[in-house]
């Protein structure tokens, strides 16, 4: 009895070791991208109302995607979605609510959109808003 006692010690110590050793690398892999380890991963988020730079919010964007591992291409869309805060979210919307929607033409989208002066990026969103407007309008043979 004492035998099998010592060698469950032994896989239990075994276990802790390794458990450490990995959570030591979780921890130096985090820090080396400026995310702080905790239970849950807290996305980033982007108010252009409060003056964030769209660079720096993708940049760390990806990097809590990429911490995350593989995520369909879907929940990233819509957690990419409801990162966006303020007027941006209006912008985030009109892409959304398309036809034809993907996580990286969100991305371009909002990337196109924020690298354009405030004017030129309400055009871009009045434009946008317009062809959906019409596209969703019957037209005289849906009458017939």
């Amino acid at each position: 009895m004492s035998i099998a006692f010592s060698e469950l010690e032994g896989v239990i110590n075994g276990l802790r070791d390794i458990l450490s050793a990995q959570q030591q690398l979780a921890t130096t892999r985090s820090q080396s991208v400026g995310v702080k380890l905790t239970d849950s991963l807290q996305l980033p988020s982007f108010n252009p109302d409060d003056g964030d730079d769209w660079q720096f919010f993708i940049k760390g964007w990806e990097r809590v995607v990429g911490l995350a591992g593989n995520i369909n291409e879907g929940t990233k869309l819509e957690l990419l979605h409801q990162s966006i805060k303020g007027s941006g979210k209006k912008i985030a919307d009109a892409y959304v609510n398309g036809v034809k929607t993907s996580y990286a033409g969100l991305k371009e989208y909002l990337q196109a959109t924020y690298e354009l002066s405030p004017q030129c990026r309400r055009v871009r969103v009045l434009k946008r808003y317009n062809s959906l407007r019409l596209a969703n309008q019957p037209s005289l043979t849906d009458f017939k």
